[in-house]
């Protein structure tokens, strides 16, 4: 996410923004923001598309990154008309923000990507 938000942004590499920081105060417009919506809609290949407000709903790169891990392993609900004792596979675990915030961009994108299947 942060890389993501570096490129939109042409930040030097080493002058990475913070988890936290928010990114209209990093400079980011509406047009920038629809820049990032789409690269990252493109790149995780979500069913649905982003909305346009992502950036204002999700204001750091910690929120978006802990929303899109949220869209990609939702909680899963019973099938109705199951029948009972049937063997179900586990749902993904699901990460509270602290524990995404603990993570590497790295490590995120990885999970990111095993989570949709995707070597």
């Amino acid at each position: 996410m942060r890389d993501r938000v570096v490129r939109v942004l042409r930040l030097d590499k080493n002058d990475t923004p913070g988890r936290h920081d928010r990114l209209m105060d990093l400079g980011f417009d509406s047009l920038m923001a629809v820049q990032l919506r789409n690269q990252l809609g493109a790149s995780l290949g979500l069913d649905k598309p982003l909305p346009a407000t992502l950036m204002f709903d999700y204001p750091t790169i910690d929120a978006l990154a802990s929303h899109l891990l949220g869209r990609l392993a939702p909680p899963e609900a019973p099938v109705p008309g199951a029948p009972t004792g049937m063997e179900v596979a586990p749902a993904p675990a699901v990460l509270g923000e602290a524990a995404v915030a603990a993570m590497s961009d790295a490590d995120i994108e990885a999970l990111l990507l095993d989570r949709l299947g995707k070597p």
